[in-house]
């Protein structure tokens, strides 16, 4: 096992506030998990979760545990076919992990199972923002990215920039690509929601135009009623003075 070199790497602060300890709470299942990613982006490694227990009587999560995204290993592919780019294996069976349990007394998420020392080398802090546990892109930077697009800046060109304007893209928090799959998600929600829009806008054409038929045809027949009625009234008139 290769044992976290908490001693001698530079991310570690003297603090240990962000470490993972036995007996630590956490007040929701959220926030038990951002420490998690959190502690995974300082130290170097891509985090994921194992399992999560629901309770059957009112819904609470009971237990939960995160892992080291290398925990676990790959089945052998039995499929015969010839791809052009393979997977690379990442799982080496690490056994990294922190579980928590549900103490209902408190309401509190609590470790109680908790390994730290990995098979596997530990990303750099250079690299340690490209993993996908620590991509994600903030509402204030989905706003700089929009207003970018609606002003016609490219991508690439938006991505660079505000990166200069944090001090480099290993601060964005994202990568290219991310900027440019946010993009493609808005462009296809926005195309989503046009088509609905205009489904929406025929649909209410359409109803009104059964409502006007619907309107139509009873004012025809209220008037072929009357009609009649006119009819039976100016024969029953001429009956009448044809009498007297």
């Amino acid at each position: 096992m290769i044992a976290l070199p908490i001693t001698h790497d530079c991310r570690v602060a003297a603090t240990s506030f962000w470490i993972p300890r036995l007996g630590m709470t956490f007040s929701s299942l959220d926030e038990a998990w951002e420490f998690w990613v959190t502690y995974g982006g300082r130290m170097g490694f891509d985090v994921r979760k194992s399992y999560t227990n629901t309770s059957n009587l009112d819904g609470l999560v009971t237990s939960s545990r995160f892992v080291c995204s290398n925990q676990g290993s790959h089945a052998g592919d039995k499929r015969f076919c010839v791809v052009k780019r393979n997977r690379a294996h990442t799982r080496t069976g690490c056994l990294v992990r922190m579980g928590i349990t549900l103490e209902r007394e408190n309401k509190i998420y609590k470790v109680h199972d908790l390994f730290v020392e990995h098979n596997h080398i530990l990303q750099t802090a250079q690299t340690s923002h490209l993993m996908p546990s620590q991509r994600n892109i903030s509402k204030h930077h989905a706003i700089d990215i929009e207003l970018a697009d609606d002003s016609g800046i490219a991508p690439k060109a938006a991505h660079e920039f505000l990166g200069r304007y944090v001090g480099g893209s290993a601060n964005l928090g994202y990568t290219h690509r991310d900027h440019k799959n946010y993009l493609c998600t808005k462009h296809q929600r926005k195309m989503l929601y046009g088509e609905a829009g205009s489904l929406s806008l025929q649909s209410e054409l359409l109803e009104g135009n059964r409502q006007l038929k619907k309107s139509a045809g009873l004012l025809s027949t209220q008037l072929i009623r009357l009609s009649y009625v006119v009819v039976d009234s100016l024969r029953g008139l001429a009956y009448y003075v044809g009498m007297h």
